[in-house]
């Protein structure tokens, strides 16, 4: 049976993956029986229904087999990196964990979100960093006025 589940939640750049994989880690260490899931690894597939551009449907179902999964394998905690919107999305992943989590907001300053983001894409994906950088301020706006339960 799964104890909990945290959740990561905040825009594009901020430090999800990488506080999430901290987390797991640490929590691991006090002999905690833990398990870390990125969402954005979740939802990768093309090409994406027009309805549903960041895959939310697919994310929720493959969330809710590999929190199955870690429950029989004995998991308690699960550590979730992804993002949040709305209290709808919110039910929409308690039912497939089996739970609801615990909603952690991550925010960083605008400058840093930038250099993560162009050390993540770098030269070599100029689309990409361009979409992100758009991203990064319109995602924080959405979360800022969103209906999040706090």
């Amino acid at each position: 049976m799964l104890v909990r589940a945290v959740w990561l939640n905040g825009t594009v750049g901020v430090g999800k993956t990488t506080v999430g994989h901290v987390l797991a880690e640490h929590l691991a260490d006090a002999s905690e029986a833990v398990a870390f899931i990125n969402t954005d690894d979740l939802g990768t597939s093309w090409p994406r229904p027009p309805e549903d551009p960041f895959n939310v449907s697919l994310v929720t179902k493959n969330l809710g087999a590999l929190a199955k999964n870690y429950v029989a394998a004995g998991t308690r905690t699960i550590v979730v990196a992804g993002v949040v919107q709305t209290n709808a999305q919110l039910e929409q992943f308690a039912t497939a964990l089996g739970t609801t989590p615990r909603l952690v907001r991550l925010v960083a300053p605008p400058t840093a979100i930038e250099r993560r983001l162009q050390g993540r894409h770098g030269e070599l994906d100029d689309s990409g960093l361009r979409w992100h950088l758009a991203r990064a301020p319109e995602l924080d706006d959405i979360l800022d006025e969103g209906d999040l339960s706090r």
